[in-house]
């Protein structure tokens, strides 16, 4: 993961099949900052996330990844630009 600015992140998902994702992101509140559906495909899948002009401040967050399968995936993030 890699944020570009306070406004924008992008991603990378490693995918083994094709379907779609919901991506959140989510404080320590569990206020959801981000919402977002993608699609991908089997393999590399760079992805930009944009905050549509939220500014994200500096903290902890979750960033959620979950499939239309129901798989999930939870990972920490610390954004400090």
């Amino acid at each position: 993961m890699h944020f570009v600015s306070k406004t924008v992140i992008a991603i990378c998902i490693t995918a083994s099949y094709e379907g779609k994702a919901h991506i959140s992101l989510i404080n320590l509140l569990g206020q959801e900052m981000l919402r977002n559906e993608t699609g991908f495909i089997r393999g590399f899948n760079p992805i930009v996330l944009n905050t549509n002009g939220r500014v994200l401040e500096n903290g902890f967050y979750h960033l959620l990844i979950r499939d239309e399968k129901g798989n999930s995936f939870l990972t920490k993030v610390i954004f400090n630009k």
